[in-house]
């Protein structure tokens, strides 16, 4: 599913949406998802780290 550009076109195909739509609507979708997820793994980390800590303290 590339166009002759050999660029991936969408495999989603809604009634009364373009592909085009679609297609150009992933720009504004993925830069807040990508900065949450940014963000959960941060957190993640951070309770890795403070659980390392907190148990290397009781040890």
């Amino acid at each position: 599913m590339v166009d002759t550009h050999g660029i991936q076109t969408t495999a989603l195909n809604y009634p009364g949406i373009s592909q085009t739509f679609v297609f150009d609507s992933v720009d504004a979708f993925y830069p807040p998802l990508m900065k949450r997820r940014l963000r959960e793994g941060v957190e993640f980390f951070t309770f890795l780290r403070k659980r390392k800590t907190s148990h290397t303290a009781q040890s």
